[in-house]
């Protein structure tokens, strides 16, 4: 499945591609890069490298920043942040008409291998049914009810979907705030990639998972 079959089937709006010709797109895709050369110097502390984008040791997170430094940069567009876990990390408007232009999701990594399954993944909500059927060829139905959830409360129109891929690397000789964690580590970007995901198509995988209170609560003990 295409993220833009996902998203439109969550939202009921559409992912579009960059057009080159198309004004507000070369302006916001231009921004995003000055933004993310402008912080190049910046030191993140995070406990571990894919926290650098949200959920940092001191707030000051790399999602923040981005907005930050794009709000200072462009006169005709706002990005506003959006806060809490779930896809996208970031909207942007158009300020004369208050209409979304792009959406931006944001992913840190330290890794040089780029080829982890859940690298970049979407959550269409909470499930509230499972129904299975088997087939006579043996193959299995699942027919799935889902309740969108977050997803579904943060993008408001039809616009691009943009990934801003950033690698970034630990500082060894670097001195910790005056009372942060001691756990945390310093880091910095390294370099950074920007993808339209109009033609990103996503796998899918079924699994069934408890924890060891609800087999302990409910399975009798032998």
């Amino acid at each position: 499945m295409y993220l833009r079959d996902l998203i439109r089937s969550i939202t009921g709006h559409n992912i579009i591609p960059i057009d080159a010709q198309n004004s507000i797109h070369c302006t916001m895709v231009k921004c995003l890069k000055q933004s993310l050369n402008n912080l190049k110097n910046t030191i993140f502390y995070a406990k571990r490298p894919n926290d650098v984008s949200n959920n940092t040791c001191d707030n000051n997170c790399l999602e923040k920043k981005i907005v930050e430094e794009f709000n200072t940069l462009s006169k005709g567009l706002r990005a506003n942040w959006l806060s809490g876990s779930g896809y996208p990390d970031i909207e942007i408007l158009d300020v004369s008409t208050g209409t979304p232009v792009g959406y931006i999701e944001v992913k840190a990594t330290a890794r040089s291998d780029m080829r982890s399954p859940r690298d970049f993944y979407v959550s269409p909500g909470r499930i509230v049914s499972i129904n299975l059927e088997r087939c006579p060829d043996g193959r299995i139905h699942f027919h799935i009810e889902v309740l969108p959830k977050l997803t579904s409360y943060k993008i408001h129109g039809d616009a691009p979907h943009i990934m801003v891929l950033v690698k970034i690397y630990q500082l060894q000789d670097c001195s910790l705030p005056k009372g942060m964690p001691h756990e945390c580590k310093c880091w910095k970007i390294k370099e950074f990639s920007i993808h339209d995901l109009y033609s990103l198509e996503l796998k899918t995988k079924v699994e069934f998972n408890t924890d060891y209170h609800e087999i302990i609560t409910n399975c009798p003990r032998l």
